[in-house]
């Protein structure tokens, strides 16, 4: 599980970085939230087969997310998830030594969803092809579509 978030980076760089765009924490509320995070979620609450997650799930997520930015954000400065790689490698480790306690502190808000059944149809979408061959491009791509308006 500890994987995703760099699965997240490396597939927004793969649907984002060749069209132009430079996608910033900061659009996290005003866009990328709303726009691409919330029916991706959607998408897997109904994979797994729990769709009255979904809104829990979405402030799981946006908990989390928070909590990186705030112990990540200044590693990241004045990049962007499409710079140079050297220059996201102290985010990226950031990013990977937070994820555990970061997911932790978001887990009550999935915990009336969570069962055994529950958390082995996560992983499953979590590494599936179904997430990040045509979830994730569908809904990244309205970024892709906007980004240099943005």
């Amino acid at each position: 599980m500890n994987k995703v978030p760099g699965l997240f980076v490396e597939h927004s760089q793969k649907i984002v970085c060749d069209a132009g765009c430079e996608p910033k924490l900061d659009l996290w509320d005003k866009f990328t939230k709303p726009e691409v995070i919330e029916p991706l979620v959607a998408d897997g609450a109904a994979y797994c087969g729990v769709p009255e997650a979904t809104d829990a799930a979405i402030d799981a997520f946006d908990q989390f997310f928070q909590a990186i930015k705030t112990k990540c954000g200044e590693k990241l400065g004045a990049s962007h998830l499409c710079d140079h790689p050297e220059r996201l490698q102290p985010f990226m480790d950031c990013v990977q030594a937070n994820t555990f306690s970061s997911s932790i502190s978001s887990l009550p808000k999935l915990l009336p969803y969570m069962s055994e059944g529950m958390c082995k149809s996560m992983k499953e979408y979590l590494l599936s092809d179904q997430l990040w061959d045509h979830d994730f491009p569908r809904h990244g791509s309205k970024y892709v579509h906007q980004c240099h308006e943005l």
